[in-house]
């Protein structure tokens, strides 16, 4: 949830709003949240804490934000940029 608050947040402020400064640190910490979330499950079960459902989901998050994480947000700030910054539309993407 706070993937999608902290890149909303970030590209509205960048381009509807117009502070760059601020949307690009919003988008800074779009990757602290997981570095925080790994922390957070790794703590845990060292700590003695019984593995369960959570850390699974936390592991499953993790999981998906590396690997799609970073296409995502290249693929919203091509939208925003479209939207509200006036540029082109992007090119269409390509899996091979």
């Amino acid at each position: 949830m706070l993937f999608w608050v902290f890149l909303v947040g970030g590209l509205a402020a960048r381009y509807a709003a117009g502070l760059r400064t601020l949307g690009g640190a919003l988008l800074l910490c779009v990757p602290l949240i997981d570095v925080v979330l790994l922390a957070a499950t790794v703590l845990s079960v060292r700590d003695g804490a019984e593995p369960t459902v959570w850390h699974g989901l936390s592991a499953a998050y993790l999981g998906i934000t590396v690997v799609y994480g970073h296409r995502t947000v290249r693929w919203a700030d091509a939208k925003f940029a479209r939207r509200y910054g006036g540029s082109a539309a992007p090119a269409p993407l390509s899996f091979f």
